[in-house]
């Protein structure tokens, strides 16, 4: 079903990622191919925070998402490789 794995990289300042197995997550959104993306639903297992420079890898098993209004706002410039599995 999920055709990519996301390679995630901090070009700006820092900020917190919210990291959970898809399998513990319910779906709010339903998958679209075409973007590669689907929205899910429930609680973080593990937060990270990525700062400048960082990058970490997401499989297609890997629910995440940004939290950008953790402390406070915050603004990043981040790029996304999707490598095809």
């Amino acid at each position: 079903m999920y055709r990519y794995s996301n390679c995630i990289g901090w070009i700006g300042i820092s900020e917190y990622v919210a990291w959970a197995p898809i399998d513990q997550l319910a779906v709010d959104v339903t998958y679209n191919a075409e973007k590669d993306v689907v929205r899910l639903n429930g609680s973080p297992k593990m937060t990270m925070k990525i700062n400048k420079g960082m990058a970490y890898i997401c499989l297609p098993h890997d629910g995440h998402k940004s939290l950008k209004h953790i402390d406070k706002a915050t603004s990043y410039k981040k790029a996304v490789i999707k490598i095809e599995i």
